[in-house]
C-alpha cells in the first residue's frame, strides 16, 4: 500500500456512491481537481473518501511512489502559515531567508506523489499559486484541493460538490443517529425524515447535526424545531473544526471570506425564496441609485464561492440559494435593517412577472406554467409579506393572487391558490379597492375543480364595487365576466344538461375574446353536457369548436378535455379500442400540467373504457396515483373516479369494494340535491346491494334513482335502470320482467348505446331459458358472443357464470337444435338481432290487442290516468320520465283501438276494477 497521511474517520462514509467512483476517476486523470461547493455539503469527506479508496489501489504504488499527502489548511491565517504546513505535512524543508513557495515546490520537483490541499478558500491566493506552479513545474505530482470557489488557474478541473440524493441524506441521517446512540424506526419515521432532510436542503453538515439531537427529540420534535435550524443545530462533536460545530458557524466562515460589496448583495439575494435570473438581481437587489457599481460581478463572485447555486436547462441559466443559505443571508439582511424595502421590491418584481404570466398562457401554456413553477416559492413569499402590510401593500397581494389565479388551477395548486385568496377575501378592506369580485371570481374558479361545491355562493356574495373604485388591469378585468360564467357553466353541469349547454354556448361567444380559457373549456362543458344525453354528433362537434381554438393557443388543458368528449361517445357507440387510443392521446396531452383535476379526470375516463375492454390490470394500475392524489392531498376533485373503480370491483364480483366506491359518489345526493356523478354511480350500487343480499336497500335505492330520471335526460340510466328493475320483479312477474328489458333495449338502440346492447340480449336469454327456452335465444345468446368479441366488450367475471349458466339450461332444453342455432346466430349481426327481440316483444299466450294485452306497467298507468293524474304526475308515482310515461300511452292508445286521453279514462272507469286489475 502506498504510504500516506490521509486519516480515516469515525464514522463510516455513507452514499455517493458513483460520485466517489467518478471523482477517484478523475483524480487518477486530471493533474489538478478542485472540489467546490458550499460550506457543510461534504467536500472534504469526498476527498478524504477518495484519497483513501486510491491509496488501496495497487496501481496508486507505481504512479505515487512518494506517497498521498493530505494538508488541511482550515487552521492556516496568512499565507506563510498555509505553506509552513505544507512543509510540515511533505516534509520539505524551507530557507528562512528565501522565497517558501518557491522553495516548496522545488522539494517536490522530483517527487510523484499526490496532494490534498483542503480548505483553501481563506487563503484562496496562496493556494492557487502553489497549486499552479506545482502543476507546472512538478511533472510528477497531483493536486487535489478542496475550495467553497474554484481557483482559478490553467488545467483546473473544478468539481462541483452537490447536495447528497434524498436516499443517501435518509441514510445518512439514520447511520449518525444510531451512532449517537438513538432508537430510531427508520420505517415508520420514513415521511418525518425525508422532510428533515428536505428542509435541511439535504446537507451532510446539517444532516449530521440534526441526527444528534435523536437522542432527545422525536423526528417529528425535530422537524417542528427546524423553524429555527441556526439555534437547533449546535453540533456536539468535540474533535470537529470550529467552523464545522454549528452550521451557523459554517456559514459564517463563508461570510466573513466575502467584502463588503459581497456581504451586501449575499444579504438581499436572500429575498428570492426560488430560482431567479440575472435580471432580477437589478429589479429587486440594485440600490435605488445604484451607486454607479456593476452587481454582475459581484454576484459571479457569490457564485464562484458557492453561496448560490446555478442551472442549466433548456439553454438558458438560473440561479437559487439554498434554504439555509438563504435563511443565514434573512438574518444579515435584518442585522442592515433592509428587509422591509427590499421584500417591498421583491414583491413588485413578483407581481410583474405573475401579471406576463398570465398574459402568457393565452399564447404559449407550457412556457408560462415552467415560469409560474419556478415561480412557486417567491409566489408564496411575496403574498405572505404582502397580505400582512398596510392597504396599499395588500393591493399589490389581491392583484397578485388574482393574476396567479389560472397558474394554480391548470398546474394542481388549488390548495396553495385558495389558502391566499380565501384569506385576501376575508380581509375587509378590499371593498375600498373595487376587488371583491375578481378575488371571488377566482376563489370560485378553484372550488370548481377543488370538490367544494360552494363556487356559485362565492360569485353571488360578490358586490359590485363601489363608484369611483379602483380597477385591475384591463386584461385581468376583462374576463371577469367569463370566468363567472365558466363557474356556473361547470356546476350546472353536475345538475341541469341544458343550462350547462345554454351556458357554455354563451361563454364561447363572448366578443372580443375576454379569455380564450374560460371560453373554450365552457364550450368544451357544452359538449359533455350532450354526451349523457348519448347526443353523440352534437357533442363531437361542439368539442371541435373548442379543440380548434385550443390547439392554436398550445392549451393543453382544453385540448385534453375536448379529446376525452370523442374519446366518451366512441366508448358508448361500440369504439372501445378507438376510445383507448383517443383515451391515451388525452392523457399524454394533458400528463405535463400534473394537475389533480385534469390529469386524474381524463385517466378515469380512459380506465373506465380500459376496464369495460377487459383489462382490469391496466385499469387499476392507472388509477392507483390517481387515488393516491384523492386520498392525500387537499382540496382535490377527481370527477367520476368513482365510476371505473366501481366497475373494477363489480366485474370481478367483489361486491362490498364495488359498493363502498359507488358510495363515495352517492353521499353528494344527501348534500346537493340530484347531481349527475352519484346518478352515474348509482345503478352499480344498486346492483352491488342486491347481490349482498340488501334487497331493502336495493330497492329503495332504485326508487331514488328513478326519481332521478326526471332531472336527468340520460338514456344509459334510464336503461340501467330498466333491467335492475326487472331483476326484483322476474320471478314474481316475467312478462314485467321481460317489458323492462325491452324498454333497457329501446333505450340504448334509440340513444346508439352500441356498445351495452349486448347486455340487453343476455338479459332477454337469461329471462327466456328460464321461462320459456327458444331456439330464438340461443340465437341471440350466440350473438351476444360474437358481438362482443368483435366490439372488445368481454362479459364481467359474474357474467361469464351466468352466461354459461344460461347455455346449459338452453342446450340442454333445446338438444341437437342448440347447436344449428347457435351457428346461426354467429353469423347474425348485432342489428339483425336485436330487430329480433323487438320484434318477439311481449310474453307467449298474451293477445297482441285488447285489455288483455296490456302489461301490468301499462295497466298501472291507465289506472293512474283514469283517476285524472297528468303525465307529470304518473311520471312522478312510477319513477320514469314523462317520455316513458307518454311512450306507454301510445302502446296503450294502439293495443285498445283508442285515440284520446279522455276516451281512455272513460272505457277505464268502466273496465278496471278499484283495485286497478283488469
Amino acid at each position: 500500500m502506498v504510504r500516506h497521511n490521509v486519516r480515516a474517520t469515525s464514522s463510516p462514509f455513507v452514499g455517493r456512491a458513483r460520485e466517489l467512483a467518478d471523482l477517484c476517476a478523475a483524480i487518477a486523470r486530471q493533474r489538478l481537481v478542485t472540489l467546490t461547493g458550499i460550506g457543510g455539503c461534504g467536500k472534504s469527506r469526498l476527498a478524504s473518501s477518495a484519497l483513501l479508496r486510491l491509496v488501496e489501489d495497487p496501481i496508486s504504488e507505481r504512479r505515487w511512489p512518494d506517497g498521498v499527502w493530505w494538508v488541511d489548511l482550515g487552521s492556516a491565517h496568512d499565507p506563510d502559515q498555509a505553506i509552513s504546513l505544507c512543509a510540515v505535512e511533505l516534509d520539505v524543508r524551507l530557507d528562512p531567508e528565501g522565497d517558501p513557495l518557491a522553495a516548496l515546490v522545488r522539494g517536490l520537483r522530483d517527487r510523484r506523489t499526490l496532494v490534498c490541499l483542503d480548505t483553501c478558500e481563506h487563503v484562496l491566493d496562496v493556494a492557487a499559486a502553489l497549486a499552479a506552479e506545482l502543476i507546472a513545474r512538478c511533472s510528477g505530482v497531483n493536486v487535489v484541493t478542496t475550495s467553497r470557489e474554484p481557483l482559478s488557474v490553467d488545467g483546473e478541473a473544478v468539481w462541483r460538490v452537490s447536495s447528497l440524493t434524498n436516499d443517501d441524506a435518509m441514510a445518512l441521517f439514520a447511520a449518525r443517529a444510531e451512532l449517537a446512540g438513538a432508537e430510531l424506526d427508520v420505517e415508520r419515521h420514513q415521511s418525518d425524515l425525508s422532510a428533515i432532510c428536505t428542509r435541511l436542503d439535504h446537507l451532510p453538515l446539517a444532516i449530521e447535526l440534526a441526527a444528534a439531537w435523536t437522542r432527545v427529540l422525536s423526528p417529528a420534535q425535530l422537524l417542528a424545531g427546524l423553524d429555527d435550524r441556526f439555534r437547533l443545530l449546535t453540533g456536539s462533536l468535540r474533535h470537529a473544526t470550529p467552523r464545522h460545530q454549528t452550521l451557523k458557524a459554517s456559514m459564517a466562515w463563508s461570510h466573513d471570506l466575502l467584502d463588503a460589496g459581497e456581504q451586501s448583495l449575499f444579504a438581499r439575494l436572500g429575498i428570492f425564496a426560488g430560482w431567479f435570473k440575472l435580471e432580477a438581481i437589478s429589479e429587486v437587489c440594485a440600490d435605488d441609485v445604484n451607486d454607479g457599481v456593476d452587481l454582475l460581478p459581484v454576484f459571479a463572485r457569490l457564485v464562484d464561492k458557492s453561496l448560490v447555486i446555478s442551472d442549466l436547462s433548456a439553454g438558458r441559466v438560473r440561479y437559487r440559494l439554498l434554504d439555509t443559505v438563504r435563511d443565514y443571508a434573512i438574518d444579515r439582511l435584518n442585522e442592515r435593517g433592509e428587509v422591509a424595502r427590499f421584500r417591498d421590491r421583491h414583491l413588485d418584481w413578483v407581481l410583474g412577472a405573475a401579471l406576463r404570466i398570465d398574459s402568457d398562457l393565452g399564447a404559449n401554456q407550457d412556457r408560462a406554467l415552467d415560469w409560474a413553477a419556478a415561480l412557486r416559492d417567491d409566489v408564496a413569499a411575496a403574498l405572505e409579506w404582502g397580505l400582512t402590510g398596510p392597504s396599499v401593500q395588500r393591493l399589490r397581494a389581491w392583484r397578485l393572487a388574482v393574476a396567479m389565479t389560472q397558474s394554480w388551477f391548470l398546474s394542481g395548486q388549488t390548495h396553495v391558490g385558495l389558502s391566499f385568496l380565501r384569506r385576501a377575501l376575508a380581509d375587509s378592506d378590499y371593498h375600498r379597492e373595487g376587488i371583491r369580485d375578481h378575488l371571488a371570481a377566482s376563489v370560485s374558479m378553484l372550488e370548481m375543480i377543488s370538490g367544494h361545491r360552494t363556487a356559485r355562493q362565492a360569485l353571488e356574495s360578490a358586490e359590485p364595487p363601489a363608484r369611483g373604485a379602483t380597477n385591475l388591469d384591463t386584461a385581468i378585468d376583462g374576463r371577469l365576466r367569463a370566468r363567472r360564467l365558466l363557474v356556473d357553466t361547470f356546476q350546472s353541469f353536475f345538475s341541469d344538461f341544458a343550462r350547462c349547454e345554454r351556458l357554455g354556448r354563451e361563454t364561447a361567444d363572448l366578443e372580443g375574446g375576454a379569455d380564450p380559457f374560460s371560453q373554450d373549456f365552457s364550450l368544451i362543458m357544452a359538449a359533455y353536457s350532450f354526451v349523457p344525453r348519448e347526443r353523440h354528433t352534437d357533442a363531437v362537434q361542439l368539442a371541435r369548436r373548442a379543440l380548434e381554438r385550443s390547439r392554436s393557443r398550445g392549451d393543453r388543458f382544453c385540448l385534453g378535455f375536448g379529446l376525452g368528449v370523442e374519446q366518451y361517445c366512441a366508448m358508448q357507440t361500440g369504439e372501445l379500442v378507438r376510445a383507448i387510443e383517443l383515451g391515451r392521446q388525452m392523457v399524454d396531452v394533458i400528463a405535463p400540467l400534473g394537475d389533480y383535476f385534469g390529469v386524474g379526470t381524463l385517466t378515469s375516463n380512459l380506465a373506465l373504457a380500459m376496464a369495460l375492454h377487459g383489462d382490469t390490470d391496466g385499469a387499476r394500475r392507472i388509477m392507483r396515483p390517481i387515488v393516491a392524489s384523492i386520498d392525500l392531498a387537499p382540496d382535490v376533485d377527481v370527477v367520476g373516479f368513482q365510476v371505473p373503480l366501481g366497475y373494477l370491483s363489480l366485474f370481478e364480483g367483489r361486491w362490498e369494494d364495488a359498493l363502498a366506491w359507488y358510495s363515495r359518489a352517492l353521499s353528494r345526493l344527501e348534500s346537493s340535491g340530484p347531481e349527475w356523478t352519484a346518478a352515474r354511480c348509482l345503478p352499480g350500487a344498486v346492483r352491488a346491494m342486491q347481490q349482498l343480499g340488501r334487497t331493502d336497500d336495493a330497492r329503495e335505492l332504485l326508487a331514488v334513482g328513478r326519481a332521478l330520471t326526471a332531472t336527468f335526460d340520460a338514456p344509459q340510466l334510464r336503461a340501467d335502470l330498466a333491467d335492475l328493475e326487472a331483476l326484483f320483479v322476474r320471478d314474481d312477474d316475467p312478462a314485467r320482467a321481460f317489458d323492462l328489458h325491452q324498454e333497457a333495449l329501446a333505450e340504448r338502440r334509440q340513444a346508439g348505446l352500441t356498445t351495452y346492447l349486448p347486455d340487453s340480449l343476455d338479459a332477454l336469454v337469461a329471462l327466456s331459458a328460464e321461462h320459456e327456452p327458444t331456439e330464438a335465444a340461443a340465437r341471440w345468446l350466440s350473438c351476444s358472443s360474437t358481438v362482443r368479441e368483435q366490439l372488445h366488450y368481454p362479459r364481467s367475471i359474474p357474467a361469464r357464470r351466468e352466461h354459461e349458466r344460461v347455455g346449459k339450461s338452453l342446450r340442454a332444453a333445446l338438444g341437437s337444435a342448440f347447436e344449428s342455432a347457435w351457428a346461426e346466430g354467429q353469423a347474425m349481426s348485432l342489428a339483425e338481432a336485436v330487430e329480433q327481440t323487438t320484434r318477439g316483444r311481449g310474453r307467449r299466450g298474451r293477445p297482441k290487442s285488447g285489455w288483455g294485452s296490456l302489461t301490468p306497467t301499462e295497466l298501472e298507468v291507465v289506472r293512474l290516468v283514469a283517476t285524472g293524474g297528468t303525465n307529470e304526475f304518473i311520471a312522478e308515482r312510477l319513477f320514469v320520465s314523462r317520455a316513458t310515461v307518454k311512450s306507454h300511452l301510445n302502446h296503450v292508445y294502439a293495443k285498445l283501438g283508442i285515440v284520446s286521453r279522455t276516451e281512455l279514462a272513460a272505457r277505464a272507469t268502466a273496465h278496471l276494477p278499484s283495485d286497478g286489475s283488469p
